[in-house]
């Protein structure tokens, strides 16, 4: 009866020993990861706003400008495994520009997502671009792909639809363009898709 019941706990034993290797195996990181930030999964799609700022103000006549884009991307799902978090980037370059050059196709250029996980994570955006007026907003397009970073290898695509802006207030393309300060400030919303 002892010898039942010592075998009973040697193999109780043994069963403990396995579940708690298994699970602390299961807390270990992936390769390439720090401990405890979310894995990457599936496809992920971030929404948000957008701003995109020319100084000096755009007009008819090219010029040497410094171009601003800020994008807060508050409302980001993974899939598989399912995570929510948000993002935010930031950048600055001089471009010659005027409301006649802005539209049509250029690149490559990069971008840097940072992302509110922890620990802290960024993926780098190789992409392609065009934009287009359409109905009075400023369509932009970025497709390309992440080329360092969380999501490295994955096929992306940022769409932005901004709304020109003079003194604070919605206007025409054509007007802002024609006015004194010219196309300073855009805004409006943003789509990133990461496949």
């Amino acid at each position: 009866m002892n010898l039942k019941l010592f075998e009973r706990h040697a193999w109780g034993g043994a069963s403990f020993v396995l579940t708690a290797a298994l699970l602390a195996l299961s807390f270990v990181p992936s390769p390439g990861y720090a401990a405890g930030s979310p894995p990457e999964g599936g496809p992920t799609q971030c929404t948000g706003t957008s701003r995109l700022t020319f100084s000096p103000g755009l007009t008819s006549t090219e010029q040497s400008v410094v171009v601003g884009l800020s994008d807060n991307l508050f409302s980001c799902v993974q899939l598989l495994p399912l995570i929510s978090f948000s993002g935010s980037s930031q950048a600055t370059a001089s471009r010659v520009l005027s409301c006649n050059t802005l539209f049509g196709g250029g690149g490559p250029d990069f971008r840097t997502f940072n992302w509110n996980l922890a620990p802290a994570s960024s993926s780098v955006f190789r992409y392609q671009s065009n934009s287009v007026l359409q109905e009075g907003n400023i369509v932009v397009t970025f497709n390309g792909t992440i080329v360092q970073g969380r999501y490295t290898g994955r096929s992306a695509i940022a769409t932005y639809v901004l709304t020109p802006l003079l003194g604070g207030q919605a206007v025409d393309f054509a007007t802002v363009c024609n006015s004194p300060e010219g196309l300073s400030d855009v805004r409006g919303v943003i789509t990133l898709t990461i496949l």
